[in-house]
């Protein structure tokens, strides 16, 4: 870090042994603080595109002021050694966050086997430092994950668990045509087990036959102060414990919110929120993403959702 901004670094080796500093710096970002956890590297778009002929790059950082991991998308000048966003208004510390959950440390490399990269990062928890130690143990690394870049919109990333974990797989369970009532909570029957993967598809009204209401409560993040998940919406919210009691005392929602902004445009929100099981857990905000860059896919972790007309 220089003067407040974060700085990536070049050294240059002939024998993978002996480094030497660069002069050059591969990028910065003023005041985005510290950077750890570095990372560089050339990226395909999901489907075949004629959007351009030219190499896309990802540069990655894990910034230690906020613990959290933001990339940006764009172009290497291999002369001028210098890497440069496509959107400097996206850049690290102020753009698109590789997760939006636990995530952090995030750390890639390149699987010459299958021609692909993988991603894994640090999951940490919520915990207190008394609770770790009584327990033994503290945070995980998640699920490793494959990259691409979204043709769409060429600034979001794909990401997807990688092929392999489709062996950790057992017993399906699948319920179709729910019905859902303002206020219900639908148990999914047969669902058991430590680890679940979950797949839901969502059928959202007609909106065109609603009136303009503007969400004016719904800012820049659903706070618990807004309601979370108890706020409601025009339509929602809507969504999955996906961690319960049997009371429902301590759970955490992913759910979303379709609504209007001031602007008159149709958005959804993607969010997500947690009430603690335990006095070990740290109390938190819950956040949301949303952007008008997507147009119909709920896929893209952080992208702006908006309905189809």
């Amino acid at each position: 870090m220089i003067d407040g901004a974060g700085v990536a670094l070049q050294y240059r080796s002939t024998d993978l042994k002996q480094w030497e500093l660069e002069e050059k710096w591969l990028h910065s970002c003023a005041k985005s603080g510290m950077w750890e956890c570095v990372g560089f590297f050339p990226i395909h778009y999901d489907i075949p595109t004629d959007l351009t002929d030219t190499q896309k790059y990802v540069f990655k950082a894990s910034v230690f002021d906020e613990t959290l991991d933001y990339c940006t998308v764009g172009t290497y000048d291999e002369v001028a050694q210098k890497f440069t966003p496509d959107d400097p208004k996206l850049d690290i510390g102020c753009g698109f966050r590789l997760d939006y959950g636990k995530y952090y440390a995030a750390k890639s490399f390149f699987d010459p086997v299958k021609n692909r990269g993988i991603m894994w990062a640090w999951v940490h928890e919520s915990c207190t430092e008394e609770m770790n130690i009584r327990r033994g143990w503290s945070a995980l690394l998640g699920i490793p994950r494959t990259l691409a870049l979204d043709s769409k919109t060429g600034v979001n990333l794909i990401q997807w668990p990688i092929d392999e974990v489709e062996s950790l797989r057992g017993h399906k369970v699948s319920q179709t045509d729910v019905k859902l009532d303002a206020g219900a909570v639908v148990e999914v029957q047969g669902a058991k087990g430590d680890l679940l993967e979950v797949e839901v598809f969502f059928k959202y009204p007609d909106l065109s036959t609603v009136g303009v209401t503007v969400e004016a409560t719904l800012n820049d993040e659903c706070k618990g102060s807004q309601g979370g998940y108890a706020h409601q919406g025009i339509f929602g919210p809507f969504g999955l414990f996906v961690l319960t009691d049997e009371n429902f005392q301590g759970q955490t929602a992913l759910f979303f919110y379709i609504g209007c902004s001031s602007n008159g445009q149709w958005t959804v929100r993607f969010c997500n929120g947690q009430s603690s099981y335990d006095k070990g857990l740290k109390e938190e905000t819950a956040h949301y993403l949303s952007s008008s860059k997507c147009s119909d896919s709920y896929r893209q972790m952080h992208c702006e959702i908006s309905p189809r007309n």
